[in-house]
């Protein structure tokens, strides 16, 4: 037990107390962590209703394509595609952003910054904690309810990538050897052997690989396996990115 996340964790599931998976922070810290899980638990319900924050990661804002937090240009080659952040390409791009300031009007009101910031309304009344317990048991059942010929696969966010070959390097020696690297972009392809084991998920040190369905990998277009599309899969419940 480290974190709210992990008590709302336990709560979902159907857990109603947690006194005993406590004891280790306590000793670690002192009892002044069981404030800490109260006030972030209050938070999260806050949270779980309040208009234009469904895309949140918890108390976490949504993190927009960057590279050292500034926004990323996506350019594409004669071949359509993408070219990565690192070399030559990065100097293209630069240029091109360069370019393109040079005809921009910094002093538009589509360029200055807001004044006052929206304020966000609640959705319906505060869930209690008896709301939310027990909520995932209607998301539990057999192995036999799920279609073995589906799972969430692996999707590469090229606008993130780092090209550090982590992704690759992990599901050559311990998975399935599902991930390309391409030896001039250092951009990794994800094939038709995905199974979803998420050990790419849990490598990375950047938010580069993302488990998705088949259905939603070919709205966005994005570079994915050809297999998927249980949302039911273990991955949903896992991290949302890396």
């Amino acid at each position: 037990m480290d974190s709210t996340r992990a008590v709302a964790a336990i709560a979902v599931p159907g857990r109603e107390t947690i006194y005993e998976r406590v004891c280790s922070s306590i000793q670690n810290q002192d009892f002044t962590v069981i404030e800490d899980y109260v006030t972030g638990l209050k938070a999260a319900l806050y949270v779980k209703n309040l208009e234009g924050m469904e895309a949140w990661d918890g108390q976490s804002p949504p993190v927009p394509p960057h590279q050292k937090g500034k926004p990323v240009v996506t350019l594409r080659d004669n071949d359509n595609k993408t070219l990565p952040n690192f070399g030559p390409y990065l100097h293209k791009k630069e240029a091109v952003v360069a370019k393109q300031k040079l005809h921009d009007d910094l002093l538009s009101d589509e360029k200055a910054a807001a004044n006052t910031r929206q304020a966000r309304t609640l959705q319906g009344k505060i869930p209690t904690v008896k709301d939310v317990i027990g909520g995932s048991l209607k998301k539990i059942g057999t192995f036999g309810d799920l279609d073995i010929k589906e799972q969430v696969v692996a999707l590469v966010n090229e606008d993130m990538c780092i090209n550090c070959g982590k992704c690759y390097m992990t599901c050559n020696d311990s998975g399935y050897q599902a991930i390309e690297f391409d030896p001039e972009t250092h951009l990794p392809t994800v094939t038709d052997n995905c199974t979803g084991c998420t050990l790419c998920l849990s490598r990375l040190p950047d938010t580069g690989v993302h488990p998705h369905g088949q259905a939603e990998q070919a709205i966005q277009g994005k570079n994915s396996a050809g297999k998927g599309g249980n949302q039911r899969d273990s991955l949903t419940c896992g991290r949302g990115n890396i």
